[in-house]
């Protein structure tokens, strides 16, 4: 009886499947146009990353809006990602995230974990993090390449949670474009189940002006989520830790995936040991073959580990990072004295207008080069089979196989470029270390002949 049940819930399945590859033909062209390209010049990696069930499940089962989502989200990939959109969403820079993302990752400005199998995913995020305005765009990214990864059943039929964490300490200025949330909530294979304001508890602050400062900074966070969100946040705010800690983990945030400010145990360290795990297996040949870190799933540190290991340990983490400084001087981004190391990545200001123009301008001549492309398919298709082609209908033909051909090596020289800049960064590095190695070498060799 079971097997019966499990075929039928199968082949029902498979029908909903069918029935929304039948909806995306009634969809606008354009509006269905980046997914049609994606599944001509790279069938395998729509269907390992889009796969058509979880957009099903996000949308209640409704083919038609599941397939407005998934057109959705690969035209919001062709924005975003720009001439990288076609390639798989991996951390190695030769993906569709650059280097300058994956310093952005290492930020952890946006953390993601993985829950009970009873929530969803969770987003922690945390303005202190920053040191430069214009992350919109970026963020945008990251969010489409941890939804890409890790949404998992929770996330698409129940939601998601996002808790953003306000404490003193300097910030970019305030972002107010509710476009780049805009495509993740309507673009992404999940749902938001709740959006909450955690104010951290910091007793240092014992003024009374610094404490309205801050409860007015948790007011002006929670107006700017509301506009980029287009929901009302919750606001969590208690006068203990111990106090907020309660109010959080009665909302699904357990103590491990909350920082020490919020009363939680999660020390940032261990997200930078899970990006290191990640970096390491995408750059292996195990991944190539299927292999895979799950989303960060945080356990409490150790209580006996010394400032000097949890230093150490950081480094270790940043070391196959291209591009990143890591400041060994324990200070907590917490508030909290020996807690944890704070890192920030050396990143180029990336303006966000002239990013978005040059966006833009990509698209408008793509978008060219697609509707030939698309019309050049369709006249093909539409040859009897069989039957001797005319010199115009041969033309056409070369034309098509030839535009295939540069996108496919342009994807290539792109991969190529992106993994000789990682290389010369880690290079540069390399040299630095060695310089420094050799300093020391010949300080101790002073030392001894003093000796």
């Amino acid at each position: 009886m079971d097997g019966l049940t499990l075929s039928s819930l199968e082949n029902l399945q498979l029908q909903l499947v069918g029935q929304v590859e039948q909806a995306l033909q009634f969809l606008d062209p354009m509006e269905r146009l980046e997914y049609t390209l994606a599944v001509k010049f790279v069938p395998g990696l729509v269907e390992k990353e889009s796969p058509i069930i979880v957009f099903l499940r996000t949308d209640g089962f409704n083919p038609l809006l599941a397939a407005r989502r998934l057109a959705a989200y690969w035209k919001y990939r062709r924005e975003i990602f720009g001439e990288r959109w076609l390639l798989p969403m991996t951390m190695t820079g030769s993906g569709c995230l650059s280097v300058d993302d994956i310093n952005f990752i290492s930020t952890a400005y946006n953390v993601v974990f993985q829950r009970t199998p009873e929530d969803g995913l969770l987003f922690l995020l945390d303005d202190t993090r920053l040191t430069k305005s214009d992350n919109e765009l970026v963020n945008t990214r990251i969010v489409f390449f941890y939804a890409t990864l890790f949404t998992d059943y929770q996330t698409q039929v129940n939601g998601a949670t996002v808790l953003f964490v306000v404490q003193s300490g300097s910030r970019p200025s305030l972002d107010l474009n509710p476009e780049g949330w805009r495509m993740i909530r309507n673009g992404l294979p999940m749902k938001f189940k709740q959006v909450l304001v955690a104010r951290a508890h910091e007793p240092q602050q014992t003024g009374e002006g610094q404490q309205q400062l801050l409860d007015a900074l948790v007011e002006q966070s929670a107006i700017a989520v509301q506009i980029k969100l287009q929901c009302f946040p919750e606001i969590v705010k208690a006068e203990s830790l111990e106090g907020i800690a309660g109010q959080l983990e009665s909302r699904g945030c357990q103590k491990n995936l909350v920082p020490r400010c919020l009363g939680g145990l999660f020390d940032y360290t261990q997200f930078m040991g899970w990006l290191r795990e990640r970096l390491l297996l995408e750059n292996s040949d195990l991944f190539s073959g299927g292999g895979m870190v799950p989303a960060l799933t945080a356990q409490p540190p150790a209580e006996n580990a010394t400032t000097t290991s949890a230093a150490a340990r950081a480094a270790a983490s940043m070391a196959v990072l291209p591009n990143v400084s890591v400041n060994t001087s324990i200070t907590s981004t917490d508030g909290e004295s020996s807690s944890s190391v704070q890192a920030r990545s050396s990143i180029p200001p990336l303006p966000g207008p002239a990013r978005k123009k040059e966006a833009a301008a990509e698209s408008s001549s793509s978008l060219t080069t697609s509707l030939i492309t698309k019309v050049s398919t369709q006249v093909e298709d539409a040859l009897p089979s069989g039957e001797p082609l005319d010199a115009d209908a041969i033309r056409k033909r070369n034309a098509l196989y030839s535009r295939r051909t540069y996108h496919k090596r342009k994807l290539e020289i792109l991969s190529l470029e992106e993994q000789v800049k990682e290389l010369k960064i880690k290079k540069e590095g390399l040299l630095r270390e060695s310089h420094r190695l050799e300093a020391l070498a010949k300080t101790a060799l002073e030392l001894i002949t003093k000796v």
